[in-house]
């Protein structure tokens, strides 16, 4: 719940969707509450009430400990069985983070990577870009969440897929989302 978190928060709750938050910092989830949306106690409540989860955190090491830590996404999941797809919006070590989403792909837990480009007011703005890199089916199923669908001007939101994986093959290797209002 940091500036690109709440920037995140401000877009998904102006878009309809109920949001959760956690931060280490408990204040900051006043931050969250004042601009309508909800607080867990841990990201492991989170995990457990939510079924796309948004991770921003600085860094690659920070993300592992959410995700595989104590009181983590996966213990969240443990308590509240089900499928979740969460996206990284941290600028991380992309093996890194390949290796994680393999390793929790047997764990039900679908992983994109979604760095952003922009600052935390041009994200709040609607003025950031996104690159997307994952299973295809976690992509689509969250496109709600990253592509605004009621935008018909091809000038004010592109989506694009770039392919480099081999016919038949469910992967996303890059999709490029700009959202402008």
């Amino acid at each position: 719940l940091g500036l690109i978190g709440t920037a995140l928060a401000r877009r998904l709750l102006a878009a309809g969707f109920a949001v959760v938050g956690y931060d280490v910092e408990a204040k900051r989830g006043a931050v969250l509450r004042e601009l309508g949306g909800s607080t867990a106690g841990s990201v492991a409540e989170l995990a457990g009430a939510c079924s796309r989860i948004v991770v921003a955190v600085f860094n690659t090491d920070q993300l592992e400990d959410a995700v595989l830590g104590k009181d983590g996404v996966l213990d969240g999941m443990a308590a509240s069985p089900g499928a979740r797809i969460l996206m990284n919006v941290t600028t991380s070590d992309p093996d890194r983070v390949a290796a994680l989403a393999a390793r929790v792909a047997s764990r039900n837990l679908a992983l994109l990577e979604v760095p952003l480009s922009g600052t935390s007011e041009q994200v709040a703005q609607g003025d950031g870009v996104g690159l997307i890199g994952g299973e295809r089916a976690a992509f689509e199923e969250s496109a709600d969440a990253h592509i605004d669908e009621n935008e018909a001007d091809a000038e004010q939101t592109a989506a694009h897929d770039v392919h480099a994986a081999q016919p038949g093959q469910e992967k996303i290797d890059i999709a490029v989302a700009v959202l402008r209002e």
